[in-house]
């Protein structure tokens, strides 16, 4: 029984780590799609992943995971897909309202000024 409250253990874990990762690649990603710089923004890409790895290896030393399991990475690419498909519409949705009052009520402070 142990075995399987380990593995639930360290899929949650993953899983986490790959919504956590989606949330640091869109705030990193985001500033290159409107520009036309693919280059950039797949070398980026690229930087992130192999972070992600090294972040998927400390954890497994640290926390001392069993060998390597298929379950492991298909976490990590659902917890990315999870933020990636339905978070990432919401925050962006958010994000979008919250600029359109900051800047609404800039150019409502400057029109009671003069």
């Amino acid at each position: 029984m142990q075995v399987t409250f380990d593995q639930f253990f360290v899929f949650t874990a993953l899983f986490s780590l790959g919504f956590i990762f989606g949330m640091v690649y869109f705030f990193i990603i985001s500033p290159f799609e409107k520009k036309k710089s693919f280059y950039l923004k797949n070398i980026v890409s690229i930087i992130l992943f192999i972070i992600l790895f090294l972040v998927y290896q400390t954890l497994s030393v640290y926390y001392k995971f069993p060998n390597f399991r298929w379950y492991m990475p298909c976490s990590i690419l659902l917890g990315f897909i999870v933020y990636y498909k339905t978070f990432r519409v919401m925050l962006a949705k958010l994000l979008i309202k919250v600029y359109n009052i900051l800047i609404s009520k800039r150019y409502s402070n400057d029109r009671t000024k003069t």
